[in-house]
């Protein structure tokens, strides 16, 4: 029989993934796709195994697709869902899971709940380690960061977890001490349940290879910040560095070109690092005031080598070409004075088109010293792309 495989990536880089895997794997064959959500059925006779995983920056996490199951959306009077039953917008979607009365407690969502443990249970694959259940659009993080902070999902969404988790348990398909979206351990065995639509999910697993097979649907969990965040890069940062497995401790000192306002330097000062930020743009008062940071006004090519020669990490999210972006840095740790340990750059995309330089960009940095590099589209990213390169540690 033959297996198929999910890929979800950023809302709107769907053509870009099936382009990549289907050119990966030439005799896979697209099977079903949504807005930030791929299937592909898999050449008989093959498994997802690590040879068959997608490559690339694209894809956000992965697993083998099991089966779909679905039951009719309750009534409701929104102009979208009347044109479109059982397919809502991202706004549409996020109501619903907002309005308890209409999800967590419907009675097609107890429906649904038990079609998809019995689904679960006929697969004969469980139990499993844990449970991820996530939507494929609708949740994400990026949509809305500002609500992050708060670390309260919809009430709905929080009471249809926590029922399907217990009747997974019920069927002991999961350990009966599990809660839905834990993170899970490297080699551990995870359910998969993918809300691909209000009364639709996508029953699948994966077994966790990469960190961020770890986190639900491949988002990085939100965590209450003791100040609010200043901005998206504050997000960004802390997901980079925890998706990379960055090596950052107490005292190093970052600089990061393209600062301003402050969010990356933010979360960094949080963890009791020395920022030094070049930007000529205003730094927020939280940040400029703030004992460990230091602000060079200067555009990243007007720096003083000397000024930052302390470098142990080098960042940048200039709202530059990346080519720009490249050559500014290339020029930096050429530099005898400049020797940081690692880069950690966002790159920006006017056009997707750029990414066919994505191998020229990495073997460019490589060419410098950072032969260890890796890339992603972060969730928190836009149209853009992070890249991450460290040099060999000594023995």
């Amino acid at each position: 029989m033959a297996e198929y495989l999910f890929v979800t990536c950023q809302a709107g880089m769907e053509s870009l993934v099936k382009a990549e895997y289907m050119a990966q794997v030439p005799a896979a064959r697209l099977a079903f796709s949504r807005r930030g959500l791929v299937t592909f059925k898999l050449p008989d006779g093959t498994t997802a195994t690590a040879d068959l995983a997608p490559r690339g920056i694209l894809p956000r996490t992965f697993g083998t697709s099991l089966v779909t199951v679905q039951t009719p959306l309750p009534p409701t009077s929104s102009p979208a869902s009347e044109k479109a039953p059982n397919r809502l917008g991202a706004r549409e979607f996020m109501s619903l899971l907002q309005d308890v009365t209409r999800f967590g407690d419907a009675t097609s969502t107890s429906h649904l709940i038990e079609q998809t443990v019995a689904a679960a249970e006929q697969t004969q694959m469980g139990p499993w380690n844990g449970v991820h259940v996530w939507v494929r659009d609708g949740l994400m993080p990026a949509t809305n960061w500002s609500r992050i902070p708060n670390v309260e999902l919809p009430l709905g969404w929080q009471r249809f977890c926590l029922h399907l988790t217990e009747a997974l348990r019920a069927k002991n398909l999961v350990p009966a001490n599990v809660r839905a979206n834990e993170n899970a351990e490297m080699g551990q065995r995870i359910l998969d349940l993918c809300l691909v639509e209000p009364t639709q999910i996508i029953v699948g697993q994966h077994q966790v290879q990469h960190r961020f097979q770890r986190w639900s649907g491949g988002v990085i969990p939100p965590v209450p910040a003791a100040v609010p965040p200043i901005s998206r890069a504050y997000f960004k940062i802390r997901e980079a560095v925890s998706w990379s497995g960055l090596d950052l401790r107490p005292g190093q000192t970052c600089v990061e070109i393209g600062s301003a306002p402050g969010g990356s330097c933010q979360w960094l000062l949080e963890q009791d690092l020395k920022v030094i930020g070049i930007d000529p743009a205003e730094i927020d008062p939280v940040i400029a005031n703030h004992p460990n940071f230091t602000h060079i006004r200067r555009r990243g090519r007007e720096v003083k080598r000397h000024d930052i020669k302390q470098c142990d990490w080098l960042l940048s999210d200039a709202n530059l070409p990346p080519n720009y972006v490249l050559d500014t840095i290339e020029d930096l740790v050429r530099h005898p004075l400049i020797r940081p340990k690692g880069l950690v750059l966002t790159l920006k995309l006017p056009d997707t088109k750029l990414l066919e330089h994505w191998h020229d960009w990495t073997q460019r940095v490589a060419s410098w010293g950072f032969t260890q590099t890796v890339g992603r589209q972060l969730v928190f990213n836009r149209q853009e792309v992070c890249l991450v390169a460290t040099k060999p540690r000594r023995s």
